[in-house]
């Protein structure tokens, strides 16, 4: 399986062993043909893993990807089954599930625990902090 990795600066090419198959290079449009795109979290060590419909930079099915969570390790945290995943702050994760009948579906997960808010709420808000969803 490749990874399609993006850092602050540059993007490039993995395996999930971490060898680069192709160099980091500031062209996001040089790397094509990946399973997947990986953005990585400094702070948290740990990386988005989103599948993606098609080679980047190209048309797919909109909201046909996924993303999951995973350590540098890439041992997973949480599956490929959010339709997106935000870091919050202090190793919270903001994880949102869209469409269907009951329209988008919010949760919460705390890096190295478990979803502590389960994806099946509707408005999440926090009072005191700087997100919230409607």
């Amino acid at each position: 399986m490749l990874f399609h990795v993006r850092s602050v600066y540059s993007t490039g090419v993995m395996s999930t062993t971490g060898e680069i198959l192709y160099p980091f290079t500031d062209n996001v449009w040089d790397i094509v043909r990946t399973d997947e795109t990986v953005t990585a979290d400094q702070w948290t060590n740990t990386v988005i893993v989103e599948t993606m419909d098609g080679n980047p930079g190209t048309g797919g099915t909109p909201g046909s990807e996924k993303q999951g969570l995973f350590d540098f390790n890439m041992k997973t945290l949480l599956p490929i089954q959010y339709s997106h995943i935000e870091y919050l702050k202090d190793g919270y994760y903001l994880l949102s599930n869209y469409g269907g009948e009951q329209g988008t579906r919010y949760g919460i997960y705390h890096y190295g625990e478990r979803v502590t808010i389960p994806v099946e709420y509707s408005t999440l808000m926090q009072p005191t902090g700087p997100w919230s969803r409607a």
